[in-house]
């Protein structure tokens, strides 16, 4: 082992280092112990590194120690090693330490408080280099040293007096090179006019903002008025407003010299000059929607335009002079928003709303007019779907007439046409929607008159001899002739004559009255049954029963004649017998009854429905036609079951139920509330018929049933139907609440009559609803929901969603919103923020737990109203800047969603120079009390002063003094703002014009008292040197007293850091922190604390239940690369720390998802599907819902060679991605989707694309 290598004497209270060089020894073990001058051996940490053992103590005492150093339990040469232990030299000053500029001489002064002992050395190192160093006297007590800087950088700095290293040394100097200042920001390349533009420079740690100038020039060539804004740490910002459009030149210098790429140019633009012209209002599906743009006096820029957020392709057409003409083509009829922006910013009047239109989805139900009776008012439909449009209907008559059209606009798409026709013949029906004929148009209404039939008389028929008659239709329009007899027991037969005349004839096969019914369209002709008498051969009668053999339909209960007799022929009622039979074979009684005109009728009545059996004789011999049946019926057994309320556009739907009625003719009218019939479907079903009908009003309507021509029991059935878009839902509670406060809303039904349901659903819970019903059927709802996030608010009226339902309200809660750091970090002891004239404030705000919101912020200063801007730091955070430029008080009001947060408004005291916070006087807690009470109309203030005062004892005449100016106490020392972990910290307090007393301090955080050692200065009365070491690092309160009062400025604010590192100079590299990952999958990112200083760097990655594997590899050299690998999916925190602070950005928030799943991919859309080239639609979505994490990748191989793919989607968040290429040839295109290199269901998609040419 080598002979041990260590520094000179050293300081009490100050590290001592020693080294032993053990890489030629043998290996084993290394001990270090040091013996005090007291006796007292304390144990020493040794470390090793690269063959070398380093020894690290700081001695408590002055005097001689004895250092042991022992190798396998043996001293090494020359051990144990005296060390002289010295008080090391105190009331050193270094000055002028700020940045130097490389290429000139570097100086500083060294200023003693009083006479030293011993020679002034100075060490300078620059990267492990000695830098030379020339050290001039200029006094006793002051001393200049100089030097010439090889390089940019940190050069270490230490100075000895008498070999002992003074208090506070090392220190540091940074030499920056101009090509080393790092200009930032967009105003470097483009700027608005008229709005304030800012850059930014780095000049490193003590890089001061009064060395840097910088000019812009104008396009005119006018200098640009400019502000250089030093906010600490080496950053500058540089503020201009241009008022010129054009090329703006930059030319910014450190120190004189230019720094690197200046100068800059800025292009300035006027996004107000940008006109558009010829937008239309609306527009048509597959009909190019087209508009200009001037853009002539704007400036430079890049014009960006979206069509319903990038879903519709729009394509630009340049015309020079910067005019363009912008076009796409709808292929849906809903509403389409163009969004302009100009150098990402919106252009005035952006977004601009086309409706647009598709007459194709226009249909018309004409099915009601196809046939339709003269003089009889009739109506069709036309549903235009969701959108809306002006309808037209143009009705022409026969003879070439316009018959007037009514529409009416039934809502919800629906409009209803009605017309009255008055002539038989075909009508021809247009509709036009916005001027367009509708598919189908023209319709055709064929109109019929059935008073215009005629039928030729007709004589007495003869058995067996054909019955002839004609029947004229050609004034009766176009239709279907119906002719029965004997309700189609006799067969007839038609000859058509011509086109409108028909000759009927039929062979009567008995002597009984024969009934003709004809019908027109299914509509009995007004002349009604014609009855035609038929006589046998020989003339003479015969028996006769009305019912000619056929059923009949008999009420139940009811007495009934079914037969008679000829005139003149008498016969004995003896000889007559009738016998009835039910359906269950039961006899019903029955008699035949003799009329004074010489009929016969049988009476009978039975309770039974169904078919009953009629057998009539003659002296025991059946009458012709015998038996007969007949079909008695129950109208009272009918039921009716079915809904009785409704919603206009809504399908009504109800059951006839009559399988225990019998059997009898059903007839059905359903009538609107104009008295107006509707027209209905009928379904036949086991038990009855079921009857389906869609309401296009509001109102009752009337279900009008009668069984064998009796009204049945409880007809007519009213059925009350309401428009559900006449009801409507208002009021803040549908847009936006606050966690744990009531809610509420109103429901407008407009009088109608229906059941209100309303379900509220949050995020994780569902809250209690109440209902209140007030006057003119208005409803008052109310909750109160118990957590933030956006609500599912559904209003249902009579079990149907109304227009906007659900809504979603979003819920937040501005109590959450908190400052980072805490109000303690804003504000001093007294509730005040400290503010320095000229320099900017930033206060950052967590808005996380909030809820969704916009943060907003005032400021109103001794001159007024304050310029704030926000600008956002990351998820939910953001951070409120400001610059106070008058001395005065300032009142910071912060609103989340409009809500003043709690302890709003902040205030603000701006002074020119600050030794810490004043104490609060009388008059600030008056303004602070104004201020919290919201009154912030007159915002200049009255400034009052206030002096707190002693009345003597001594003094009788009552007159006051003051023993004691605390304002005269003079606190001086960086050990009142900032210290060093384990490091001396030093202050002074000089109370010389303050009266008599002495000092007492205590310096409290972290849980914990600090003790504070005051002792007065050699030579001095009452100017104290006071010292503490601090532990831990944190913000601390330093407690000041003089003659046990308060010095003004007390408590001061101190911050502790662990040594010179500085963790907001880490940088992180690489997308993967934003990107997050997938279960299992490692994430890597590189992470760089070259200029944070010195420092030890850990990381910690948690999951939702468990940590995640991380992994620091140091590469040596001050970069990093951190690896994690995630075990669960889900939101994981990730805290990384320099030196036990945060770095910037941390925590960071890493979304981890499931393994990819490709099958659950889902392709669609034209752009897979084969078609014509000419006029091809090639974009296709690929949805990846349920997927999981992964990558999606997409390639497309044509004709010829691969496609470039356009991919975009609405956010970050959506999984929805629209893919677009353009095809150039016909032929067999290749389209492959893959997941995470995965094919997904279907891929590769093979697309067959054929000329206009082909088939």
């Amino acid at each position: 082992m080598e002979t041990m290598r260590s520094s000179r004497s050293y300081g009490v209270n100050s590290e001592a280092r020693f080294q032993v060089n053990a890489r030629n020894g043998n290996h084993g073990a290394v001990q270090a112990f040091a013996k005090a001058p007291s006796g007292k051996t304390y144990p020493v940490e040794v470390v090793k590194k690269d063959g070398v053992f380093t020894a690290n103590f700081t001695p408590s005492e002055t005097g001689d120690w004895l250092i042991s150093i022992l190798h396998g339990n043996d001293h090494i040469p020359e051990s144990p090693f005296r060390v002289r232990v010295r008080e090391p030299s105190r009331g050193v000053n270094v000055r002028g330490l700020e940045d130097k500029m490389l290429g000139r001489l570097a100086n500083f002064s060294i200023e003693t408080s009083g006479p030293t002992d011993g020679e002034l050395t100075v060490d300078i190192t620059y990267n492990g280099r000695i830098i030379p160093a020339k050290i001039k006297g200029e006094g006793p007590n002051r001393f200049h040293i100089s030097f010439s800087p090889v390089g940019s950088g940190t050069y270490i700095i230490r100075v000895y007096f008498s070999g002992v290293e003074v208090q506070g040394s090392p220190y540091t100097m940074e030499v920056i090179d101009a090509n080393d200042v790092i200009a930032s920001g967009d105003a470097l390349s483009s700027a608005e006019i008229s709005h304030r533009a800012s850059f930014f420079l780095n000049l490193g740690i003590n890089g001061s903002g009064n060395d840097v100038k910088a000019v812009i020039t104008s396009p005119r060539g006018l200098e640009v008025p400019v502000a250089i804004l030093d906010n600490r740490n080496g950053n500058v910002a540089v503020e201009f407003i241009p008022t010129e459009v054009g090329e703006h030149q930059i030319d910014v210098f450190y120190f004189g010299k230019p720094i690197a790429r200046s100068p800059f140019h800025c292009q300035v633009f006027d996004r107000t000059k940008i006109n558009v012209l010829n937008l239309p209002n609306t527009g048509f599906v597959g009909k190019p929607v087209e508009f200009d743009i001037d853009a002539s006096l704007a400036g430079s820029g890049n014009i960006e335009i979206t069509v319903n957020d990038g879903m519709v392709t729009c394509n630009v057409e340049k015309r020079g002079s910067r005019q363009f003409v912008a076009s796409f083509v709808p292929v849906e009829a809903i509403p389409h928003y163009i969004q302009m922006r100009f150098n990402d910013l919106d252009i005035p009047g952006s977004p601009w709303k086309i409706d647009v239109r598709n007459p194709a989805v226009v249909t018309v139900d004409t099915r009601a007019v196809q046939l339709v009776p003269v003089g009889i008012l009739s109506e069709f439909e036309v549903h235009t779907g969701t959108i809306y449009g002006d309808i037209q209907v143009n009705i022409t008559s026969p003879s070439n007439r316009t018959v007037r059209a009514n529409v009416f606009n039934l809502r919800n798409g629906f409009y209803r046409v009605e017309f009255l026709p008055m002539e038989g013949g075909s009508h021809l029906i247009e509709v036009l929607y916005d001027g367009a004929l509708v598919p189908g148009s023209p319709f055709v209404s064929k109109a019929y008159d059935t008073s215009a039939i005629s039928v030729s008389p007709v004589n007495v028929g003869v058995v067996g001899i054909p019955v002839e008659f004609s029947i004229d239709v050609s004034r009766a329009g176009e239709g279907q002739l119906e002719i029965m007899v004997n309700r189609g027991m006799v067969p007839n037969n038609v000859r058509m004559i011509d086109k409108t005349h028909f000759m009927v004839s039929f062979v009567p096969r008995e002597p009984t009255p024969h009934v003709v019914e004809i019908k027109f369209n299914g509509e009995p002709i007004p002349q009604g049954l014609i009855t035609i008498p038929i006589m046998d051969a020989s003339g003479r009668a015969t028996v006769m029963s009305h019912s000619n053999g056929y059923h009949r339909e008999v009420a139940v209960n009811n007495q009934q004649s079914f037969f008679q007799f000829n005139r003149g022929q008498m016969y004995s009622e003896a000889d007559l017998e009738v016998t009835v039979t039910s359906p269950t074979g039961e006899l019903v009684p029955a008699k035949i009854v003799l009329q004074p005109d010489g009929d016969y009728k049988v009476e009978y009545s039975s309770r039974f429905t169904g078919r009953h059996t009629v057998e009539i004789t003659h002296l025991g011999v059946a009458i012709m036609g015998s038996p007969f049946f007949v079909e008695i019926y129950d109208p009272s057994k009918i039921r009716v079951e079915g809904s009785r309320k409704g919603i206009v556009g809504r399908r009504m739907e109800f059951d006839i139920i009559r399988h225990l009625a019998g059997k009898a003719e059903l007839k059905l009218e359903i009538t609107g509330p104009r008295g107006n019939p509707i027209r209905y479907d009928m379904y036949t079903i086991a038990k009855g018929e079921h009857v389906v009908y869609t309401p296009r009003e509001p109102g009752i309507y009337k279900i009008d049933i009668t069984y064998g021509g009796l009204e049945v029991p409880g007809c007519p059935i009213k059925q009350e139907i309401t428009d559900n878009s006449l009801v409507n839902a208002d009021g803040d509670g549908l847009f936006r609440a606050f966690e744990d406060q009531v809610a509420s809303f109103y429901v407008e039904t407009g009088g109608q009559r229906g059941d209100l349901v309303v379900q509220v659903e949050g995020p994780n819970s569902i809250s209690k609803c109440n209902i209140d019903q007030e006057a003119g059927g208005r409803y008052k709802v109310s909750y109160t929901p118990v957590e933030v996030g956006t609500f599912n608010v559904h209003v249902r009226w009579n079990g149907q969603e109304i227009v906007g339902s659900p809504f979603h309200p979003r819920v937040v809660n501005p109590r959450k919103v908190t400052i980072v750091g805490g109000w303690a970090s804003l504000l001093d002891a007294n509730n005040q923020m400290q503010l320095r004239l000229n320099q900017v404030k930033t206060v950052e705000v967590d808005c996380i737990h909030a809820g969704q919101g916009h943060l907003t912020a005032e400021l109103v200063g001794p001159s007024g109203n304050i310029p704030v801007d926000i600008s956002s730091r990351g998820r939910d955070r953001y951070a409120i800047s400001f610059m106070p430029t008058v001395e005065g008080d300032y009142y910071l009001r912060i609103m989340w969603n409009g809500i003043l947060l709690e302890r709003c408004p902040v205030v603000g005291v701006c002074r020119s120079s600050w030794n810490g916070p004043p104490a609060a006087s009388t008059a600030q807690q008056s303004r602070q009390a104004q201020a919290n009470s919201g009154d912030m109309v007159d915002h200049k203030y009255e400034k009052k002063t206030v002096t707190q005062i002693t009345q003597s004892s001594n003094n009788n005449s009552g007159t006051l003094e003051h023993p004691y100016s605390m304002d005269k106490v003079v606190m001086t020392g960086m050990g009142l703002q900032h210290a060093i972990v384990n490091q001396l910290a030093e202050f002074f307090i000089d109370g010389s014009n303050a009266g008599e007393g002495s000092p007492t301090a205590r310096l409290s955080g972290n849980n914990l008292d600090i003790p504070v050692d005051c002792r007065i200065v050699p030579g001095q009365t009452f100017k104290y040197r006071c010292t503490y070491t601090p532990r831990v690092a944190g913000s601390y309160l330093l407690y000041v007293s003089w003659a046990d009062r308060e010095v003004i400025g007390s408590p001061y604010r101190v911050n502790v850091t662990r040594g010179t590192a500085d963790a907001q100079k880490v940088v992180f590299t690489g997308e993967s922190l934003r990107v997050g990952g997938i279960v299992g999958q490692e994430i890597s990112t590189m992470i760089d604390t070259r200029r944070a200083g010195p420092g030890e760097l850990t990381a910690q990655c948690m999951g939702p239940t468990k940590p995640d594997i991380c992994d620091l590899r140091d590469h040596r050299n001050g970069t990093f690369t951190l690896t994690i690998k995630p075990l669960e999916a889900g939101k994981h925190i990730l805290q990384v720390k320099y030196n036990g602070e945060h770095v910037l950005g941390s925590p960071f928030t890493l979304k981890i998802a499931g393994v990819p799943d490709p099958s659950k991919v889902k392709v669609s859309g034209p752009g897979i599907l084969d078609g014509y080239l000419h006029n091809y639609q090639s974009h296709f979505y690929v949805d990846t819902h349920g997927a999981g994490g992964g990558e999606l990748t997409v390639k497309i191989r044509g004709p010829k060679a691969a496609f470039r793919i356009e991919m975009q989607r609405k956010s970050e968040r959506d999984r929805r991605i629209v893919c677009r290429y353009e095809p150039t040839e016909p032929g067999f295109y290749y389209v492959f989707v893959r997941w995470s290199g995965v094919d997904v269901p279907g891929s590769p998609f093979r697309v067959q694309l054929l000329d206009a040419t082909e088939e």
